[in-house]
């Protein structure tokens, strides 16, 4: 069969116009074509290439990566079309092709087609025979991969060894992921004993699993380097929009500079309050000061600072004495000095009616609190400063430069440096030599690894892998990921959130705009964007008016609907129903003022909240000015919102200081800053440095305070008793813990693709895949229906297990920004006696442990090469001679001579298991067999003598299992 038309024009146009250099693959991407079971019958069927990529080889281990003109991820319309075609040289004679592919695919060589596959077709409900193993064509060689065809071909070449080559592959379709396999041209030429993949030049590279391993590795490198390119050239055509905002932001910031600012860094501003508090406090206090605060203030704080602190419900105040003389709506002062008649809140307070008891739910202050509060009246009402203990505010030295070093680690990449960082670092004596530690590690590819999963809890994204459940969201992750890799600032990372652009399955923003079986998604995005960049918790809106806030279910729907881009009703089902207030004792908090079926209309309903106003003077920094999604965009980020800022630099601060300026982070109202000169004077230099989040980061890490001794319980203080003499000792993340362990080990995180469709034989929309996780913030929940063995992912589940223990959530229904951090008997269980700890101990022939011990001068060396690795220091005295003690004996014998060496058996191949086969009783046995090899794990070095090997491995073991592993120092 002769190739189309169409396909010479390919080679002859495109081809040489690609490069002047012939020795590469011309590969071109074409999407939305008309059916994926039929070749085009024109050239006018087929859209111009969407993204042309020069490949080394015929090897194609996944599609480049589709951009939106925001550089953001998108899907590509499928079906789709991948060509790759290239002038080769063979030597002359009859010569054998493979091809593997998905679908419909052909090859063809000098202009006629050779091989080709079949279209692919879609499954069932899961009663698909489990397929047979494939064999391959030739011993050693790669078998084809599960869901995958091959075809074969012949093609004479020539006596000049030359033929253009062509090969074009059909890739989804309406039912089926745009997903293409092991894709790969293969050529066995006469004489050759097996299979290559198919180059235009350079050394072959046999399809073997290690052939198939290393040319994946190099495409992926190129495709990584390709989807760079394209993604930074669509974003950098909205770099002049973001220049002009920030040139406004800067502008704004200058003329609005904090009364604070001559204090010009963070450790004056913390030395400020404690000499002001300490002047304060410097007369002591009498018999009624002392009575205050043992007796009134903990109960006004305990009952009252809810509503009348930092909140101001009934236009009232109670946490400070100028406020609470004041007369709140009532009319009348809450205290009167020297009259406890007089003064409305003995009356509110004693009051038996439930319409003006206060507080107004639970139980009444108690006949004692009363009698307190009416003597502390009477005296006068005297509110002193209390006294501040020296050891309360004394400042703790500084940490070493061991401590330092893996702290900062820690927090900036999530890891712990290497051995060799670390002894730089250590021998390194020069003076600035933590700030360009600092430095070199904001600027390393890894910040974005770990600081995404903060995002992810934060903005509670949820993917699902298997049919979408209540509040599961796209896999908006890469976006996240992208935005952080690519050092966006924060206000354009929140801009193209809200926008939600881009593919919702395949990483875009616009999969955070998705909330499964909700009856709401958009009030549910709300919650999400009040806690996560203004500090609002509007959970309780969602039914009904918030009792204890001051938002109401009115402006939960407005910012629906601002999302939305039109009017929202609010459904029944998020409505208190009447019943629920019918026979109350007294008159219920909770207040609905929405009808079911109530239209309720885009607008901006945190005027108050945010001290900014919607108005014209927003249209500047929109694009379109009348939509309502970019409007609210631009109204949460406008610098004139300085509580986005101040949002922003309080969650930085309490990441890396272990508590907030403002606690909790996620919910301001009635809840004082504890160094609001502080916090504005931070929230404006992020301003005025474009909200580089990077920056604040630097500024706080190059402080006094987060290189001080970890002695502060800050997050256990009352603000105005918050003074940041230090951090607070935090532990690791269960990402840390994770990827800490795999690292340390020098190990890959390897786990099964997070999917349960690894054929490819689902939409996109039912069922999508997370890839192979190299990161633990790449995990997701592993939930299938009903909890099917047949869906199971062994190793996955191994490290999710180890995840879970320390905090993580695989599934985040709702924003979170605290996660559990207190200890339970799993953590030490899971790093004990887990797969996973089995895996990360072994010294397996591809790990860093065994590379150690192989290489290992002496025992002492050994062990000050696990402990730097691990623990980011060396032994101590004690520590290095007892562990030294125990690896001697049969150190100097422990490599085997080669001849003794045994050698490692692959274990036999198993087949795959996919939501077309997971019905059949053989997919349940295939998984057994996958967990019986997981618990087994990877095989020993079989180069080091067994005996030493297991002490070997136990003095590893010990390392990972001292409580000092899982802390930040």
């Amino acid at each position: 069969m002769k190739v189309p038309r169409l396909a010479a024009l390919f080679l002859a146009a495109l081809l040489p116009a690609a490069s002047a250099d012939t020795a590469r693959v011309l590969v071109t991407f074409h999407d939305a074509l008309p059916a994926h079971d039929a070749w085009p019958a024109t050239e006018t069927d087929i859209p111009p290439p969407a993204i042309r990529w020069l490949a080394t080889d015929f090897t194609f281990p996944r599609l480049a990566q589709r951009y939106d003109t925001f550089g953001i991820r998108d899907s590509w319309a499928t079906p789709m079309m991948l060509r790759a075609a290239a002038e080769v040289r063979i030597a002359p004679g009859p010569t054998r092709f493979l091809i593997r592919a998905r679908g419909l695919s052909r090859l063809s060589v000098n202009g006629e087609v050779i091989a080709s596959t079949k279209a692919l077709k879609g499954s069932s409900d899961g009663h698909n025979p489990v397929p047979p193993l494939p064999q391959p064509p030739i011993a050693g060689m790669r078998p084809v991969a599960y869901g995958m065809q091959e075809a074969f071909g012949t093609a004479t070449v020539g006596e000049d060894g030359r033929c253009t080559v062509l090969f074009e592959a059909m890739i989804g379709g309406k039912k089926f992921r745009a997903a293409d396999g092991e894709m790969c041209v293969a050529v066995q030429a006469t004489g050759d004993a097996t299979f290559t993949l198919l180059h235009p030049e350079g050394p072959a590279t046999p399809l073997t699993d290690v052939g198939w391993t290393t040319a994946a590795a190099r495409a992926e490198a190129s495709l990584a380097a390709l989807d760079d390119t394209n993604r930074h050239t669509a974003a950098a055509t909205q770099d002049t929009f973001w220049e002009k905002r920030h040139d406004a932001a800067r502008d704004w910031a200058k003329a609005h500079t904090p009364p604070a600012a001559p204090l010009n860094s963070i450790d004056a501003f913390l030395s400020d309050k404690i000499a002001r508090a300490v002047a304060a406090a410097a007369g002591g206090m009498d018999a009624e000061g002392e009575s205050f605060h043992k007796n009134v203030l903990p109960v006004l704080s305990d009952t009252c600072f809810r509503c009348h602190g930092e909140k101001s419900k009934g236009d009232l105040r109670l946490n400070t004495r100028p406020a609470a003389l004041k007369a709140g709506t009532s009319g009348n002062a809450a205290i009167v000095p020297g009259e406890p008649a007089s003064s409305e809140l003995i009356a509110r307070i004693s009051s038996h009616d439930p319409d003006e008891r206060m507080p107004p739910k639970g139980d009444a202050l108690a006949p004692a609190q009363i009698a307190a509060i009416q003597s502390w009246i009477k005296v006068g009402a005297p509110w002193p400063a209390e006294p501040v203990p020296a050891d309360e505010v004394a400042i703790p030295p500084l940490i070493g430069d061991a401590a330092f070093l893996r702290r900062a680690a820690l927090d900036l990449i999530g890891v712990p440096p290497s051995e060799a960082e670390a002894r730089a670092f250590l021998t390194d004596t020069t003076t600035d030599k933590r700030a360009r530690f600092i430095d070199t590690l904001l600027a390393d590819p890894r910040f974005a690894d770990h600081w995404v999963s903060y995002w992810q809890d934060v903005l509670a994204e949820n993917p699902s892998m298997l049919k979408p459940s209540l509040n599961n969201s796209g896999p908006f992750r890469w976006f996240l990921y992208d935005a952080l890799r690519d050092a966006k600032p924060l206000d354009r990372m929140a801009t193209e959130l809200i926008l939600l652009r881009g593919s919702k399955t395949e990483g875009g923003s616009a999969g955070f705009g998705v909330a499964a079986d909700n009856d709401a998604p958009f009030a549910a995005k709300g919650q999400i964007l009040g806690s996560a960049f203004l500090g609002l918790e509007l959970q309780c809106a969602r039914c009904h008016d918030a009792p204890f806030h001051e938002s109401k279910q009115r402006d939960l729907y407005s910012l629906a609907a601002m999302l939305e881009r039109k009017p929202v009703t609010v459904p029944k089902s998020s409505t208190v129903p009447a019943a629920f207030f019918e026979k109350k004792a007294r008159e219920s908090v909770i207040k609905v003022t929405l009808k079911p079926g109530e239209e309720i209309a885009p607008k901006w309903p945190f005027s108050k909240a945010c001290g900014l106003a919607d108005s014209a003077a927003i249209d500047s920094l929109m694009r379109d000015p009348h939509d309502t999604r970019e409007r609210l965009a631009a109204l949460i980020t406008a610098p004139q919102n300085e509580r986005f800022a101040q949002v922003i630099v309080n969650r930085v601060w309490k990441r890396l200081i272990g508590a907030g300026f403002v606690e909790p982070a996620h919910d301001w109202e009635g809840h004082a800053a504890s160094h609001p000169e502080l916090l504005a004077w931070l929230a404006r230099d992020f301003v005025a440095h474009d909200y580089d989040l990077r920056h604040v980061v630097r500024l706080v890490m190059t402080s006094q305070i987060y290189q001080r001794e970890a002695t502060a319980q800050n997050r256990k203080a009352a603000p105005e008793r918050r003074w940041f003499t230090a951090p607070d000792r935090r532990r690791l993340t269960a990402e840390e813990v994770v990827d800490s362990l795999y690292t340390a080990a020098g190990k890959k995180l390897e786990v099964e693709e997070l999917t349960f469709d690894p054929d490819g034989r689902q939409a996109a929309g039912t069922m999508i895949s997370l890839g192979a996780p190299t990161r633990a913030w790449q995990l997701a929940s592993l939930s299938n229906e009903r909890d099917r063995p047949s869906l199971s992912l062994p190793r996955a589940q191994a490290v999710s297990d180890v995840l879970n223990a320390f905090g993580w959530l695989g599934s985040r229904q709702n924003p979170l920004t605290d996660r559990e951090t207190d200890p339970n008997v799993l953590q030490p269980g899971v790093l004990a006696n887990s797969m996973m700890s089995t895996w990360i101990t072994r010294a397996s022939a591809d790990s860093g442990l065994a590379a150690l011990a192989l290489d290992a001068k002496s025992p002492e060396t050994l062990v000050n090469a696990v402990f730097m690795r691990f623990l980011t220091r060396p032994p101590t005295d004690s520590e290095r001679a007892d562990f030294s003690k125990a690896l001697a004996p049969g150190f100097s014998e422990r490599v085997l001579p080669a001849d003794a060496v045994p050698d490692l058996t692959p274990l036999p191949r198993i087949s795959k298991v996919s939501w077309s086969t997971h019905l059949m009783p053989e997919a349940t046995t295939i998984k057994m067999e996958m967990e019986r090899r997981a618990r087994a794990g990877d095989p020993p070095d079989p180069r080091l003598a067994p005996d030493w090997r297991e002490r070997y491995e136990d003095f590893v073991w010990a390392i990972i299992n001292v409580p000092e592993f899982v802390w930040i120092p």
